[in-house]
């Protein structure tokens, strides 16, 4: 009501929010001078995406998207103070994942074979109290958020659910707070409380199935050998995000390996995919071909994924004899680790690098030694 603008989007592989002021200034009172970035994922070169976002009668917002959790890719809503802050009265610190996983009871006499029930990819089987089920993981995602007049937030996407204001699956809707319902990309409320979900033109559970076959037969193409075939099937993937995403990081790695980079490159600048420019990188580094490996390393974004390339690139320099350069570049991975966003994943390339400096057998300079204390300090603290 005060003519403030809120936008929400997706900056540095995290959740973006800013706000502006009436006159289309940033507003220097909201998170840091006008902008918050949350990261939520676990995987440092998968990015979270936004979806869609509300304002809240009381001004707190609310965004939702996807994310990448331990396994699989997720739901993710998170709240914010009106200030810009997590609102710790929501989940966990503000933030609230959902694995939308269903189990269908099978007959015993039934086969148990892998198979699509519901969504997305990845299959397993098992039994849980004398029934045997046949699960069907989902790629989530939040693509819509209502909030209605109790607080309760309707998030729509790959599946419908609510949520109670604390941020929990709502038991009394639907089954355990969710709907299955299709895909949806639009949510509203009636003014009887009624929801209504739209789906987009294509947007079926028929339209999801073909692009997993379309998966499968890109695929099946790369294992023959046939990678622009392959490329053409995975870039007829236009609803499942996740999988034309993860088929084009296969083909985008075997052109790579096979010294076709140009084609690799093309695959990783579409589509932003730092796992591709990684194989590229190191398949530069294998062919002896340093000066492009740092190339490419330069245009990789992911503070990890620059520092294990970095040290991939000192690593093979120290085995060639080429001392100076290999300490040179060891330095740099330690600079990038720096770089990265959390502590956890700091720690994770920290360890990469030092294996590989221990392993080439060089000493540790001065100043290698000061960006590693510097990080150490840091790791004292957490």
């Amino acid at each position: 009501n005060d003519g403030k603008i809120v936008a929400a989007g997706t900056a540095d592989r995290s959740f973006a929010v800013v706000r502006y002021l009436p006159d289309g200034r940033l507003d220097p009172s909201f998170g840091g001078a006008g902008k918050v970035l949350t990261r939520l994922g676990s995987d440092p070169k998968i990015e979270d995406a936004v979806g869609d976002m509300a304002v809240q009668a009381d001004g707190k917002i609310v965004v939702v998207g996807r994310t990448w959790g331990r396994y699989s890719q997720d739901v993710a809503l998170v709240r914010y103070l009106p200030e810009g802050q997590l609102d710790p009265s929501f989940g966990q610190g503000g933030i609230v994942t959902t694995d939308f996983a269903f189990a269908v009871p099978v007959a015993e006499e039934m086969p148990l074979r892998p198979g699509p029930l519901l969504g997305g990819e990845g299959s397993e089987q098992g039994v849980r109290r004398g029934w045997r089920y046949r699960y069907k993981y989902i790629y989530d995602e939040a693509r819509a958020v209502v909030v209605q007049g109790d607080g309760k937030l309707v998030v729509g996407g790959t599946s419908l659910a609510r949520y109670t204001a604390a941020g929990e699956l709502d038991p009394s809707f639907g089954w355990r707070g969710v709907v299955s319902a299709g895909v949806s990309q639009a949510l509203a409320l009636q003014g009887d409380g009624k929801i209504v979900a739209v789906s987009g033109p294509g947007f079926s559970e028929e339209s999801l199935a073909r692009e997993r076959t379309l998966a499968e037969v890109a695929r099946l193409l790369l294992g023959s050998g046939y990678y622009d075939q392959a490329r053409k099937a995975a870039e007829r993937i236009t609803l499942n995000y996740q999988l034309r995403r993860e088929v084009l990081i296969e083909i985008g790695s075997r052109y790579a390996q096979a010294g076709r980079y140009e084609q690799a490159l093309e695959i990783a600048s579409g589509m932003d995919l730092p796992a591709v420019l990684g194989e590229v990188g190191r398949a530069y580094v294998q062919a002896g071909r340093y000066d492009q490996a740092l190339q490419i390393a330069a245009m990789v974004r992911i503070a990890g994924l620059k520092a294990e390339l970095l040290t991939d690139i000192a690593g093979a320099q120290a085995a060639a004899g080429q001392r100076e350069q290999a300490a040179e570049h060891f330095l740099q991975a330690l600079q990038a680790v720096q770089m990265e966003g959390d502590i956890a994943s700091r720690a994770q390339a920290l360890a990469v690098v030092g294996a590989r400096y221990a392993q080439a057998g060089l000493e540790v300079d001065a100043k290698a030694r000061r960006v590693l204390h510097e990080v150490l300090r840091e790791f004292d603290s957490w």
